[in-house]
């Protein structure tokens, strides 16, 4: 297990001078993900008033990029930078943006970046997406965002045959949905209007035009809660404290009561196993029905008794 280290965290004595650089890029867990620089741009803007700033180093590129679009500095080099995964223990109790601001020993209050607003060009196509949707279905329109990167992949993700079986189940309350991806996957190709390999831009504007995303313990996931778009988030084994500064964000996962090791936060200490890495059995007790239940609950639309099955 990582160590704490034995400063202070009320009392930076990093040594850095006014200005920390967290470095995305070095180590086996450089929190490098899309959702970790969801979590680090509220820290870093969070500190923008304070006596000690944050700012990040990522190899150029569409990182680099991402983080430029929420306004956060970001370093040409990576000299005299902090590495997060050092400094946080991978067992840390609470949610992670919590973690990392004791860890850095900043006084600053995290707060919500902007992301930069869509262009009149990228609104009018995602305006287009949803209003067509709504149209069809006369009531509301969803974006269902299946995919997942980064460490225990395979165990975050919802299996493929219930993200196929989810739109259908959401026309039953009048929900149309649209699949959005960055990269193409045949998986999911039977979910209807499939969006895909597009940037965050894309993302963004699509997902201001949505009343729901439904989403994993993903990049995609914790994206749409930072630009403040209701989101359900689909878990098994991650832990909701993930979002616990995201307001916007539903966790919706199986019980103890129905399997023991749920929420093991990916830990063989809690119960996750090397079968785990084919698949989460948590994961796999959420139904499509009792997803689009909970959607249409969440979207304040009116539910007959009996209809349906629901997991909390």
């Amino acid at each position: 297990m990582l160590t704490r280290p034995s400063w202070q965290p009320t009392a930076p004595s990093h040594d850095l001078g006014t200005e920390v650089i967290i470095n995305h890029e070095w180590g086996p867990d450089a929190y490098a993900g899309y959702g970790d620089l969801c979590v680090a741009a509220f820290i870093s803007e969070g500190s923008k008033s304070g006596p000690v700033t944050v700012g990040h180093y990522v190899h150029p590129g569409p990182r680099r990029k991402f983080l430029e679009s929420f306004g956060q500095h970001v370093a040409d080099s990576p000299d005299r930078s902090v590495k997060l995964y050092e400094l946080v223990s991978p067992d840390e109790s609470g949610g992670r943006l919590t973690a990392w601001n004791r860890a850095l020993g900043l006084n600053s209050t995290p707060i919500r970046p902007a992301y930069a607003p869509s262009s009149e060009r990228l609104t009018s196509w995602a305006t287009g997406i949803a209003d067509s949707f709504r149209k069809k279905f006369c009531s509301h329109f969803v974006l269902l965002c299946p995919q997942v990167a980064g460490a225990a992949r395979v165990a975050r993700e919802w299996p493929a045959h219930h993200w196929n079986d989810l739109p259908d189940q959401l026309q039953r309350y009048q929900i149309g949905a649209a699949t959005l991806i960055h990269h193409r996957d045949e998986r999911y190709e039977r979910t209807g209007k499939v969006v895909h390999s597009v940037d965050w831009d894309h993302f963004a504007a699509l997902m201001r035009q949505a009343d729901l995303i439904i989403a994993l313990e993903s990049g995609a996931g914790m994206f749409a809660g930072t630009i403040g778009c209701k989101t359900l988030s689909l878990m098994g084994g991650g832990r909701p404290s993930i979002f616990e500064h995201l307001p916007e964000v539903t966790v919706m996962q199986a019980t103890h009561q129905q399997i023991s090791c749920v929420r093991c936060g990916h830990s063989d200490k809690l119960g996750y196993r090397r079968i785990c890495d084919f698949g989460c059995q948590a994961m796999s007790l959420l139904t499509a029905e009792a997803v689009a239940r909970r959607a249409a609950e969440l979207l304040g639309i009116a539910i007959a008794a009996g209809k349906g099955n629901q997991t909390t």
